[in-house]
Order: structure tokens, then C-alpha cells, then sequence
């Protein structure tokens, strides 16, 4: 970002080193409390910038999208990894391997094994299980 010059008064805190540490921050998901605690600024300086410099607002989503999508890569990067793809489909595909499909799935499994254990040992007979 382009800072303009000063004609006088008091100096301002926008200098590229406090805006080299917001970037920092939001690039690691910092809110902007966070970040301003970081660049050891008021809030309300970071606002009345962005106010006046209004590309800034964007490029501060775009980097706070950053651990996002550094998220989504290492999930996809990794999905090789079983544990990882059964994790992302119950994630992604809730309906075929969510929480609630487990549950059919768990019924159906006791009713298999309570099924197959009455017919081994008769309608009433105790099973050795």
C-alpha cells in the first residue's frame, strides 16, 4: 500500500512496518483485535485506514482466507491417508458416511449379529456369546 506523505501534525502509525505485522497476523487467521495487538495499534487505526485506503479492506480478506485454504490443501494433500478420507466424507458426504449414516449402520450391524445368533441357537435358546 502506498503511504501518503504528512503534511503535519502528529505522525502517523501506518507505516510499512506496522502494516508488514497486520499482514502477518491476518495471514495467519488473526481477527482484527489480534492483529492490532500484534502491531501495536488501535483498532480504531486500523478502521479510519482502511476508511481511506479502501483496497486494503480486500486485500485483509484475502489474507485472512490464507490458513483456510492452507487447511483445505493439507487435508487434500494428505487424503491418501484413509483415516484423513473417511474423515473428509464424513465431512463432505454427511448423508452417505456422516453421524447419522453410522447410526443406520450401527443398528444394522446389532441386528445382523442378533439375528444370526437367534437362528444359531433357536428362537429362544441362549446364545455362548
Amino acid at each position: 500500500m502506498p503511504l501518503k506523505k504528512q503534511k503535519g501534525g502528529r505522525p502517523t502509525k501506518m507505516t510499512p512496518a506496522t502494516l508488514g505485522k497486520l499482514r502477518e497476523a491476518f495471514l495467519l487467521g488473526a481477527s482484527d483485535a489480534e492483529a492490532c495487538l500484534l502491531a501495536d495499534i488501535h483498532p480504531d487505526t486500523l478502521y479510519a485506514y482502511q476508511k481511506k485506503n479502501a483496497q486494503y479492506s480486500e486485500e485483509k480478506q484475502r489474507l485472512k482466507l490464507n490458513p483456510l485454504l492452507k487447511a483445505r490443501k493439507a487435508i487434500f494433500n494428505d487424503l491418501d491417508n484413509p483415516r484423513t478420507a473417511m474423515w473428509y466424507l464424513e465431512r463432505r458426504a454427511k448423508g452417505e458416511f456422516g453421524e447419522a449414516a453410522s447410526e443406520q449402520t450401527k443398528t444394522a450391524i446389532v441386528r445382523r449379529r442378533l439375528w444370526s445368533g437367534t437362528m444359531a441357537c433357536g428362537r429362544y435358546g441362549k446364545t455362548d456369546r
